[in-house]
């Protein structure tokens, strides 16, 4: 925003096994604000976007927790100079597990979050992974979700609002011969594809 910039991501520390959250608050110098880092020792914590457009002194970040650092539920959170890990809330009602890779806001004071969903946790096992599509009100309670299947693997990138109301996803397929496909899907208000 004007007065500075935030960021949050996933950290590491040698005394666990897990990743940890981070989030980091800038001036317009890049100078250091405040910080905050949370570990979880029975799982991942990772934050994998978050919103660009800040709400006065905090932003909306959104990713997996799980006993993987490659995925797991998902989760939106919002954080400022003080937040809680009990304060995030869960989307529990995906296949398998799930990442997000991005978050919008939208005309309405919502968000649109795009990623990924039915992944495992074990990277050597075949998944038929598919993109999906969360919006969420100004209060990050859900509104409706869409997921995009395929018989190859495909996988969520970004979704960002169109002038029309409806939502430009991207992503990428991918087969067993490790072809990847640049994906694009056009939806309207809610999610429902109207051009791929």
């Amino acid at each position: 925003n004007g007065n500075g910039y935030s960021r949050s991501g996933s950290t590491t520390y040698t005394g666990l096994p897990y990743k940890g959250l981070f989030y980091l608050s800038l001036d317009s110098q890049f100078g250091s604000i405040w910080s905050i880092i949370m570990f979880d020792p029975n799982a991942a914590l990772n934050a994998l976007a978050m919103t660009d457009q800040n709400l006065g002194n905090s932003s909306i970040v959104c990713g997996s927790t799980g006993a993987s650092g490659l995925a797991g539920n998902i989760y939106a959170l919002k954080v400022g100079d003080s937040w809680n890990w009990n304060d995030a809330i869960p989307y529990p009602d995906i296949e398998n597990l799930g990442r997000f890779k991005s978050i919008n806001k939208t005309t309405d004071g919502g968000y649109i979050l795009a990623g990924t969903v039915d992944l495992f946790d074990k990277i050597n096992l075949v998944s038929y992974s598919k993109v999906y599509l969360l919006k969420l009100d100004g209060n990050l309670k859900k509104q409706w979700s869409q997921q995009f299947n395929h018989s190859n693997t495909y996988t969520g990138v970004s979704a960002i609002q169109t002038l029309d109301g409806g939502y430009l996803v991207s992503g990428y397929e991918h087969t067993s011969a490790y072809m990847f496909t640049m994906l694009m899907i056009k939806t309207d208000a809610n999610g429902n594809i109207v051009e791929n």
